[in-house]
């Protein structure tokens, strides 16, 4: 637990130092010439959700800030930047047809967009270089949103799936299970819970459960 505290405090140094930076870059981005204007926007989209995801860090947006999210946005979005950034990948968002544009969820926003961004960079390592599908399916059940995150890896080891998001575990040669550590407890400060499915067969099955609004 040492390990994980001083971790974290690592990592709350790197959120205060890089939001200086960030600032920087946005001037630069908006002076730049001969852009497309999505490219343009696109990368101040980017810009922004790292300072949110900063600011989230150092406590700037506290469990007290929980609010009303559209779910389907914030999905599509995180989508979206995936698709752009890991493009090797086959990213495909399945909504649910009880689920509409209009469906939130208490969420913290930033929070929320960081855990996906993790569960997707982890389902897109865990092909260790070949192509994974990545599938995003919500459903709507006990007043409760289901996102549901799976690839076409190798999945869980039976030894790890009783221990991730507690300790330091990882099935990636270079991973310390931090990633999954830090959603576990950003679904836990948005009253909301993550589950590992043990029976998903081939590839891993991330669940995420928000309370509705």
């Amino acid at each position: 637990m040492y390990i994980v505290k001083d971790e974290m405090n690592a990592t709350a140094r790197f959120a205060h130092d890089i939001r200086s930076p960030l600032a920087a870059i946005d001037l630069v981005v908006k002076s730049l010439k001969g852009i497309e204007p999505s490219s343009r926007d696109l990368l101040i989209s980017c810009s922004q959700k790292v300072r949110e995801i900063a600011d989230s860090i150092l406590g700037y947006h506290a469990h007290s800030c929980l609010r009303s999210v559209p779910l389907v946005q914030v999905l599509q979005d995180a989508v979206v930047l995936k698709s752009v950034e890991l493009s090797r990948i086959s990213l495909d968002l399945v909504v649910d047809s009880s689920v509409t544009p209009n469906t939130k969820v208490l969420a913290n926003q930033a929070e929320l967009s960081r855990v996906l961004s993790n569960l997707l960079n982890n389902a897109a390592e865990a092909s260790n270089g070949g192509v994974v599908e990545v599938r995003v399916s919500v459903s709507q059940k006990l007043g409760e949103a289901i996102i549901q995150i799976s690839d076409n890896g190798p999945g869980f080891p039976p030894h790890v799936l009783g221990r991730a998001g507690v300790v330091q575990v990882s099935t990636k040669d270079a991973g310390c299970g931090l990633g999954l550590i830090s959603a576990v407890a950003a679904m836990r400060q948005m009253n909301g819970r993550l589950e590992i499915d043990p029976g998903a067969g081939s590839g891993a099955r991330v669940l995420l459960a928000l309370q509705l609004t």
